[in-house]
């Protein structure tokens, strides 16, 4: 994990859209698989990971996906989830 922890470019949530997004890399991507209906991970085309998606976050937020994502990756925040006023 302390491999991806350093590659890690950016890690945003868009409130407008419910997208959680963590971004690896900073090129185009050349395909993406989804583990899940509501995860997309993003591959260039050598198939490293370039960024992963999770759509619906604020409703997964609390649940074990999102924090054994969160225990995973060792992330370092605490988002507020909610719609922008």
């Amino acid at each position: 994990m302390d491999k991806i922890m350093k590659n890690i470019k950016k890690i945003s949530y868009d409130s407008d859209t419910d997208i959680f997004w963590i971004l690896l890399k900073s090129r185009p991507s050349e395909y993406y698989k989804e583990p899940a209906p509501w995860i997309r991970i993003e591959f260039d085309k050598n198939s490293n990971v370039m960024g992963i998606e999770i759509e619906n976050f604020s409703s997964l937020y609390k649940s074990d996906v999102v924090k054994n994502l969160k225990k995973d990756f060792d992330l370092p925040f605490n988002l507020k989830i909610g719609k922008s006023v």
